[in-house]
C-alpha cells in the first residue's frame, strides 16, 4: 500500500511559483484560499509563521520577532496547513499536474534514455486455463482490469468506448470483440468516465472514483474531437479530484455535466468548459479542508426529452451527494458530509439547485444516505420521470449502533458492530416523480433472502459477505431502455443494478414498500465452484450456495459501470467490474428477467491491456508471477500467455529463479501460499501476524530462494522455502485456508517453520505494521506505521524504520540478534513505501515515500495534523536508519513506489513512470539530479521494479493499471557497482519435502464440518 504526498512549498523557485498559483483568481464556485499579500511589518516585527499560507478569513497579525506563537496561532496556522497536498496550498490538486509538467521537462537519461519498454503478456487474462484448479471451474474465462464507465457513439453503435480505472482509454469498432487504447496522449491513465457529446465530442473525466485504499486523483477534464487521437485540457474543473458520471443532456448534446469529488461542473460548450454549480451542502468550498469530503457527487442524471409521461420536459437535473462515511465527525468535531442526499433542479444552471428534504421525500435521512448511484428511464417511449436510486449506509459503514432511523440497523440478531458487518447497503429506491417522492423498493435485509440466487445468500452470507458488504465501492442502477422492456404506462419493465453480483427484475415501484422481488443474473461465482473464488469442484455442484446443478458462465465481481446498447426492439447490456468487461444479449422480450445467469459467454475483454498489478517478479526463464487487484495471482509464460493462477485479492510474490515452478502469492492481511508445480495447486504457508495491512510487504532474499521475509506487525522469517509449515489450518493440497492462525481453528497445527523474530509494537495506541520489508543475507529492514490509513484507523498517524542491522548483536536470521527501531532522524512521518539494501554495505539503505490515508484524500480533510509530514521522497541513510538526508533532487514531486539499484545508479518508480539518479553514492540533497528511463510506458503509475535474474541488466516494472513491462538497460554510471536484486544461488534447507501434509480426511467432509463450526473460506475480497 503507498498513498501520495509530496514535498512542501517553503523556500526555492517552486515555491514562489506555484504560490503564485494559488494567488491567481479561484475558479467560479470556490472560495479564494489565498488572502491578498499584506504589507510589511514595522520594524523588529514578523508576520505570523506560515501565515502567508492561511486561507481566506484567517488573520494574519504581525508579531515581535522575538514572540513565540500562542497556542491559538498555532491552531490556526495548523489548520492553515491541513490544506497541504501534493505540494501546493490550498487543497488544488495542482502538484500532479505540475509533476506531470516536471516530467516531461525532464531529459532521457543517457544510459537508459535510449532504450523502449515492451509489455509483458498483451492479451486478456485468462481464468479457465485446464490443469490451473484454483481458477478454472468459477465460470470465468477472459479478464482485464477494473473498469469504471462505459459509452457508445449515437451515430454508430458498434462504437464503444471504457473507462478503466488506472488503464486509460480505450475504443472498440466491433461491439467489444477488441480493443485498442486510444487514451496514450492523455497526461495521466486515471479515468473515471466518459460521454459522447454534441458532435461526437469525447468528454473524459479523470480521477478513479471507487473510493479505494489504491484510488488516484486526477487531472481534472478532457475532450477530444478527433474520436481521441489528439486531447484538450477542459478548463474548470479542478485538478486533484475523482470523477463518477458524466451526463450529457440528451437533447441539447453540448450541455455535459461531470459528478465529481469536488462538486457538480456543467459545461455548455461540449465539455470545453466547465463552471461549478454550486450545490448548496452548507460547506461548499472547494479549498477548506474540512469540507473536502462535504461535496462529493455520486450520480448525476438529466431528464430527456419526450417520453410517455405527463411532463414531457426535458433538461431537469437530479444530483446525489454521497460520502461512504456520512455525516461522521472528523478531529475537528464537524461532519465530513453534512447534507448527503438528492438535489435538484429544473434546468441545470448553477445556482438553481435545491436539497430535497428527506423528512418529506421518503429519501433516507442524511445519516443513512451515503454514496449513491442513480438510473433515469431514458427511453424513447418511457416515462422519463422515473428514477431510481441505489443507496449506501454510512451508519452501517461506520458500524453505529442507530442513528436516528427505525427499524434497527443490522440483519435481525446481529449486532451492528459485530467485526463481521455482512452488509453497508442501505437499499434501492424509486421514484415515479424525478425525485420529489421515494419508495423503498427492497433493502440489503430482503435482499439477503436465499431465493434471490445470489451466490452471496447462503454460506457467505452466514459468514459475514453478504450482498451489498461493499456498496461503498462498487454499485450502479439502471432500467432498460428498450421498448419491449417498456409497460403499457410507460413505466419501465426491468430494473438492473450491480453492486458485489448483478441483479435485475421489475422496475415496478411496489405499493407496499420494500416488497419488489430482485434475482441475481450475474453471480460472484458460477460454474462448477463451490464457496467463493476458493474451492474447487466437489460434487458438480454446491448445494450451500447455488442451485442443484452446475452452472454457465457468469461476470467478475464488483460492479462498477454499466451500458445498455440498443438492438431494435431490444439492449444488449454491458457491464464492467474488477475483471473488465462483460456482455449479454436480450433473452427474452416483454419479461422481468430479460437476461439470465447462463448467457454470458466468456468476456468481452481482448486487447484491453489493463491489469493491475501490485508487484511482479521474474524467474531466469522468463515466468512473471504478480499479485492482482482482485483478480487473484498472475502468471506470465515465456511465450506472453496471461494466466489467473489464484482467485481473488492479488499483492507481492515471490519465485525461485531457479525454478519458476516455485512460487509464492499473497492474499489480503499478509496470508501467503506456495505451488510447487508453477500455479496450478497452491497451499497455505500464512505466518501467523497479530495483524497486517491489506497489503502487506513480503519479499525473498535474493540471495536465498528459501528465505523469506513477510511483515505484519510482526516480522517473520522462514529458510524453509516451499517446505515452509504454517500454525494455522491445515488444508488439503489444492485449498486455500484462509483461515485465523493458531488455536480455534478446526483442524490445527501448533507447529511452524515461521519465526516471528520482532514484534513493532504500537505507537499512540496503534499495532505497528510493516509497509515494506528488504532482506539481503542477514540484514532485513522493514518501513511501518501505527495508523498506516487515517480513514478507516484513526488518527494520528506515526511511522518509523525497524531493523536488524546496527543493534546490540550481529544480524543473524531466524533470530531477534539487533533487532530494533532506529531513530530514522531526518524520515517524515509518511508511509515507507519501499526499503532497499545497498548490496555493498548492509548499513546504507534507500528509502521511498508516499504519503497517508488514501492518494485522493488531502492530508488535514480529517482534521489530522500534518505538522510531521516533512518533505521529499527519496531518503538515503548511511548509518543503519538512525539518520536520514533528503536525495529527491529534482524528482518530481509525488510520491516514490519503489525503488532499485543498476550499475551504482539508483531507479526509482513514482506515479508517473521511472526515473534514474546516476551515481547514487555521491548524490546529495544539492546535487542530485533524475532522467526518464525509456520511452514507451504508459502513463500509469509503477509500483514495484525488480532487476531481473535472467539478465542484472533487465527492469521489469508492474504497472498499476496497465499490467507488467520490461526494458533492457545499458551500462549504469558505475560498472560493477552496487545491483540489488542479483539472482540468487543455491541454499540448503528443509527442501522440498516440507510441504503440507494432507489430514486424511475427505475433502467433502472437511468443507461440511468448517460449515458446521461456523468458520468458512474467505471471500476473496476488497476493504473499506
Amino acid at each position: 500500500m503507498s498513498h501520495k504526498l509530496v514535498r512542501s512549498l517553503f523556500g526555492g523557485a517552486a515555491a514562489l511559483a506555484l504560490l503564485g498559483a494559488a494567488l491567481a483568481p479561484a475558479p467560479t464556485g470556490t472560495v479564494a484560499a489565498v488572502p491578498t499579500p499584506r504589507s510589511a511589518c514595522p520594524t523588529g516585527q514578523h508576520l505570523d509563521k506560515l501565515g502567508q499560507f492561511a486561507g481566506a478569513g484567517v488573520t494574519i497579525r504581525c508579531v515581535p520577532a522575538t514572540e513565540s506563537e500562542s497556542a491559538n496561532d498555532q491552531l490556526t496556522i495548523s489548520h492553515a496547513l491541513q490544506v497541504k497536498h501534493q505540494g501546493t496550498y490550498p487543497v488544488t490538486g495542482e502538484a500532479f499536474a505540475s509533476a506531470v509538467s516536471q516530467t516531461a521537462s525532464l531529459s532521457a537519461s543517457k544510459a537508459y534514455g535510449g532504450s523502449t519498454w515492451q509489455p509483458l503478456g498483451t492479451d486478456a487474462l485468462y481464468s479457465d486455463v485446464a490443469g490451473y484448479t484454483r481458477t478454472n471451474g468459477t465460470g470465468l474465462h477472459n479478464l482485464s482490469g477494473r473498469i469504471q464507465g462505459f459509452a457508445y457513439d449515437p451515430a454508430n453503435l458498434k462504437v464503444w468506448y471504457a473507462a478503466v480505472a488506472n488503464g486509460g482509454l480505450f475504443r472498440s469498432t466491433n461491439s467489444g470483440s477488441s480493443w485498442s487504447s486510444i487514451g496514450e496522449g492523455l497526461p495521466s491513465q486515471i479515468i473515471g468516465s466518459i460521454a459522447v457529446a454534441k458532435g461526437g465530442t469525447l468528454v473524459v473525466g479523470s480521477g478513479d472514483p471507487a473510493f479505494g485504499g489504491d484510488s488516484y486523483a486526477g487531472l481534472g477534464a478532457f475532450w477530444s474531437s478527433d474520436h481521441g487521437t489528439t486531447w484538450h485540457h477542459a478548463t474548470g474543473v479542478p485538478n486533484g479530484t475523482i470523477t463518477f458520471r458524466i451526463a450529457v443532456d440528451p437533447i441539447h448534446t453540448g450541455i455535459v455535466y461531470q459528478a465529481t469529488g469536488k462538486g457538480l461542473w456543467r459545461s455548455t460548450d461540449a465539455g470545453h468548459s466547465y463552471r461549478n454549480v454550486v450545490l448548496p451542502t452548507t460547506c461548499t468550498s472547494l479549498t477548506k479542508p474540512t469540507c473536502f469530503f462535504a461535496n462529493i457527487v455520486s450520480d448525476v442524471v438529466v431528464r430527456p426529452f419526450g417520453g410517455s409521461g405527463p411532463n414531457r420536459s426535458g433538461g431537469q437535473v437530479l444530483a446525489a451527494v454521497g460520502w461512504r462515511a456520512g455525516n461522521k465527525l472528523n478531529a475537528a468535531g464537524t461532519p465530513q458530509a453534512p447534507r448527503d442526499g438528492i438535489y435538484v433542479s429544473a434546468n441545470g444552471a448553477p445556482g438553481t439547485f435545491t436539497f430535497l428534504d428527506p423528512a418529506a421525500t421518503g429519501f433516507p435521512s442524511v445519516a443513512r444516505a451515503g454514496r449513491t448511484a442513480l438510473g433515469i428511464a431514458y427511453g424513447p417511449s418511457q416515462n422519463h420521470d422515473y428514477v431510481y436510486a441505489l443507496v449506501e449506509d454510512p451508519s452501517r459503514f461506520n458500524k453505529q449502533t442507530q442513528i436516528g432511523d427505525t427499524p434497527a440497523l443490522p440483519p435481525t440478531g446481529t449486532p451492528i458492530n459485530n467485526t463481521l458487518n455482512p452488509t453497508v447497503l442501505n437499499g434501492l429506491y424509486g421514484s415515479s416523480d424525478f425525485g420529489q417522492h421515494w419508495t423503498l423498493m427492497a433493502n440489503a435485509d430482503q435482499m439477503d433472502a436465499p431465493t434471490h440466487q445470489s451466490a452471496l445468500g447462503g454460506t457467505e452470507c452466514v459468514l459475514g459477505y453478504c450482498a451489498g458488504v461493499q456498496a461503498w465501492y462498487n454499485e450502479w442502477v439502471q432500467p432498460s431502455p428498450a421498448s419491449s422492456e417498456t409497460n403499457e404506462d410507460g413505466s419501465p419493465m426491468f430494473l438492473s443494478f450491480g453492486l458485489e453480483e448483478v441483479w435485475g427484475g421489475s422496475a415496478a415501484i411496489p405499493t407496499v414498500p420494500n416488497t419488489s422481488n430482485f434475482g441475481v443474473f450475474g453471480r460472484y461465482f458460477s460454474g462448477s465452484s463451490c464457496a467463493a473464488l476458493n474451492l474447487p469442484e466437489l460434487m458438480g455442484f454446491c448445494p450451500t450456495t447455488s442451485p442443484t446443478s452446475p452452472q454457465g458462465s457468469t461476470v467478475h465481481p464488483d460492479q462498477h459501470a454499466v451500458m445498455y446498447v440498443p438492438d431494435g426492439k431490444n439492449a444488449t447490456l454491458v457491464v464492467g467490474n474488477d475483471g473488465g468487461a462483460f456482455l449479454q444479449k436480450q433473452q427474452a422480450q416483454g419479461s422481468s428477467t430479460p437476461y439470465d445467469n447462463d448467457h454470458w459467454a466468456d468476456g468481452i475483454n481482448h486487447g484491453l491491456h489493463t491489469l493491475l498489478p501490485y508487484d511482479a517478479e521474474m524467474s531466469s526463464d522468463g515466468t512473471v508471477y504478480g499479485g492482482l487487484q482482485d483478480n487473484g495471482e498472475l502468471k506470465i509464460t515465456p511465450e506472453g500467455k496471461q494466466i489467473m493462477s489464484m482467485g481473488g485479492d492479488g499483492f507481492f510474490s515471490a519465485v525461485d529463479p531457479d525454478n519458476s515452478k516455485v512460487a509464492y502469492e499473497e492474499y489480503t492481511g499478509g496470508d501467503i501460499s506456495v505451488t510447487t508445480d508453477g500455479g496450478k495447486s497452491w497451499t497455505d504457508i500464512q505466518p501467523c501476524y497479530t495483524e497486517a495491512q491489506f497489503s502487506a510487504p513480503f519479499l525473498m532474499d535474493p540471495l536465498n530462494a528459501k528465505h523469506l521475509i513477510a511483515g505484519g506487525s510482526q516480522i517473520a522469517e522462514t529458510v524453509y522455502g516451499p517446505g515452509t509449515t504454517t500454525a494455522a489450518f491445515l488444508g488439503l493440497t489444492g485449498t486455500d485456508t484462509q483461515l485465523t492462525c493458531g488455536p480455534g481453528a478446526p483442524v490445527f497445527s501448533a507447529s511452524t517453520d515461521w519465526k516471528l523474530v520482532y514484534d513493532l509494537g504500537a505507537t499512540n495506541g496503534f499495532t505497528n505494521t510493516a509497509s515494506a520489508v528488504d532482506v539481503r543475507d542477514d540484514a532485513v529492514y522493514a518501513g511501518f506505521c501505527g495508523s498506516c490509513d487515517i480513514v478507516t484507523q484513526g488518527l494520528p498517524f506515526h511511522s518509523g524504520i525497524a531493523t536488524n542491522v546496527g543493534g546490540s548483536k550481529d544480524p543473524k536470521r531466524m533470530t531477534s540478534n539487533g533487532w530494533h527501531k532506529a531513530s530514522a532522524i531526518g524520515l517524515p512521518q509518511r508511509i515507507v513505501n519501499s526499503v532497499t539494501i545497498d548490496p555493498k554495505n548492509n548499513r546504507t539503505v534507500y528509502v521511498t515515500l508516499g504519503g497517508y490515508g488514501r492518494r485522493w484524500i488531502p492530508p488535514g480533510s480529517l482534521g489530522d495534523d500534518v505538522s510531521k509530514v516533512g518533505e521529499g521522497h527519496v531518503f538515503v541513510s548511511h548509518d543503519a536508519g538512525e539518520h536520514f538526508t533528503d536525495i529527491s533532487g529534482n524528482l518530481p514531486d509525488l510520491a516514490a513506489n519503489f525503488a532499485v539499484l543498476h550499475d551504482g545508479d539508483l531507479i526509482v518508480a513514482n506515479d508517473l513512470g521511472v526515473y534514474s539518479l546516476a551515481n547514487v553514492a555521491k548524490a546529495t540533497s544539492s546535487t542530485a539530479t533524475y532522467y526518464v528511463v525509456g520511452k514507451g510506458l504508459p502513463k500509469a503509475p509503477v509500483v514495484h521494479l525488480q532487476i531481473t535474474p535472467r539478465s542484472r541488466d533487465e527492469l521489469l516494472a508492474a504497472s498499476y493499471g496497465r499490467g507488467a513491462y520490461v526494458i533492457k538497460l545499458k551500462a549504469g554510471s558505475v560498472l560493477g557497482g552496487a545491483t540489488s536484486g542479483r539472482p540468487p544461488t543455491k541454499a540448503g534447507g528443509k527442501g522440498n519435502g516440507g510441504n503440507l501434509a494432507a489430514t486424511g480426511l475427505p475433502t467433502g467432509l472437511v468443507v461440511l464440518a468448517l460449515l458446521l463450526l461456523g468458520t468458512g473460506f474467505a471471500v476473496r475480497r476488497r476493504t473499506g
